[in-house]
């Protein structure tokens, strides 16, 4: 991923590789002054805002609404429904300074994942964007299955893989 000029922080705490737990390093404080993209992974729920609480007088200061991603994987407990998944936008939205500007469907069951996943978790997304009136922007899913349903995606962009990328694969 460095090679592609993705540089990746993780977490401090050093024994809780592998787990979701809402712990980060701020060691890309400098890119967001840089004005770089940022993308950070905050966990698959609610919880992961709340490392988040030290950049919002950081970024308000610059009085910027970045581009805030909320990231939809439709087969996890907290978001396996349209209501369960409107509940947690909700939910994200009053509790941050920030409004989700784009949804992200990373619809997928890991090695299990095949096109109706992906295009199962875009009706529902597509539907959640209308209702909230938020933009689908990403689809990520394998390039073998885009192949099979590239006329059928309805995102701005597409994120595309060859193969599952592990945690410990990138670390």
């Amino acid at each position: 991923m460095q090679a592609e000029g993705i540089i990746i922080v993780g977490s401090n705490t050093a024994e809780s590789l592998g787990f979701d737990l809402p712990a980060i390093s701020y060691g890309f404080i400098q890119e967001i002054d840089e004005q770089a993209t940022v993308i950070i992974d905050l966990a698959g729920s609610e919880n992961g805002l709340k490392p988040l609480e030290p950049l919002y007088q950081f970024t308000t200061e610059k009085k910027e609404q970045p581009e805030f991603l909320c990231v939809f994987n439709l087969f996890r407990p907290l978001t396996n429904t349209k209501e369960k998944a409107l509940t947690f936008l909700d939910r994200v939205n009053t509790l941050s300074p920030w409004q989700i500007t784009g949804l992200v469907n990373n619809c997928n069951l890991l090695q299990d994942t095949d096109a109706s996943h992906i295009l199962q978790g875009q009706e529902i997304l597509l539907q959640i964007g209308e209702e909230r009136n938020i933009p689908l922007r990403f689809t990520q899913l394998k390039r073998n299955i885009y192949q099979q349903i590239h006329h059928q995606i309805q995102s701005e962009q597409v994120i595309l893989f060859d193969r599952l990328q592990m945690r410990e694969d990138w670390q």
